[in-house]
């Protein structure tokens, strides 16, 4: 990964700047256990260290790839590749992230941080339709709140989820609240909060379990998901213009500190030097 445009054959592709670089044993910034992201405000913070030569940032910081499917609305298949989803971190919201979502809808999201996701409603009707799937994160009950920006018409919701396990069939119903206060002092994960005079349903994801080998995909061996199905409602866009209070967690991270490369010496490396030493006169003997 290279943030540096000046750097030769240097090309911004869909997704790229999404990319993270986990440095977990410290041979590459002297930082173990950081992330190496893209220097905007979507994936940086005040603890991080930033490398404008490589148009980076070091940042001790942990993140989750957050995946979004759907099969209705912009999230149809049709629409791929012409940017369908907008997401933005709730105490950043200047920086809204977007790909044109060509190779589907993955963004590497911050963990203890709130996020708002709209549509684009320039392309097609808002989908009916949406999955939220974790990824290589979100372990050891680290939390994430979700805000959607959804059509105000909508009055009904039927949501599935795998952890905790919600049903409608099964009888397993989600539980609505009437505030985003409420919502945030939830801690079973079973909550959301339609904010139908702002058009956000809100709702958080947490896991319990740890990764505990590399390439891990869901900690655990147990994969997080939230479905969430329009039941009703129309199709107009969806108008959320009023900005998302943030979620705020306690920032325990440490402050990753720049450290300046000290210049290599050969003392002390290789054989040792022998002193006093001639070598033997030429010899005349011919080797045919």
């Amino acid at each position: 990964m290279d943030g540096n445009a000046s750097t030769p054959w240097w090309n911004v592709f869909d997704g790229t700047g999404n990319i993270i670089f986990r440095d977990l044993d410290g041979s590459l910034t002297l930082n173990k256990d950081t992330a190496v992201v893209d220097n905007r405000p979507f994936f940086n913070g005040p603890r991080c260290s930033i490398r404008p030569d490589w148009g980076l940032a070091i940042c001790p910081y942990k993140y989750v790839q957050m995946v979004i499917r759907g099969k209705t609305g912009v999230l149809h298949k049709k629409f791929r590749g012409k940017t369908p989803v907008l997401i933005n971190r709730d105490d950043k919201p200047e920086d809204v992230y977007v790909q044109t979502g060509a190779t589907g809808h993955k963004y590497n999201l911050r963990v203890l941080r709130s996020y708002t996701v709209k549509f684009n409603s320039t392309l097609g009707p808002p989908p009916r339709d949406i999955q939220f799937r974790p990824k290589f994160g979100l372990e050891n009950n680290e939390m994430i709140r979700i805000a959607v920006c959804l059509p105000k018409s909508t009055n009904k919701f039927t949501i599935y989820s795998t952890y905790p396990q919600l049903h409608p069939k099964r009888k397993l119903f989600p539980k609505m609240v009437n505030s985003l206060k409420d919502l945030n002092r939830d801690t079973t994960m079973k909550a959301f909060f339609w904010d139908k005079e702002e058009g956000y349903l809100y709702f958080k994801m947490r896991s319990p379990y740890s990764l505990t080998r590399p390439g891990q995909v869901c900690p655990g061996d147990v994969c997080l998901d939230v479905n969430i199905i329009r039941a009703d409602g129309g199709n107009e866009p969806a108008v959320c213009d009023t900005l998302v209070t943030p979620y705020f967690f306690r920032d325990r991270s440490r402050k990753i500190r720049n450290r300046d490369c000290e210049p290599a010496t050969s003392q002390g490396l290789g054989a040792p030097i022998e002193t006093g030493f001639e070598p033997p006169p030429p010899s005349d003997e011919n080797c045919n």
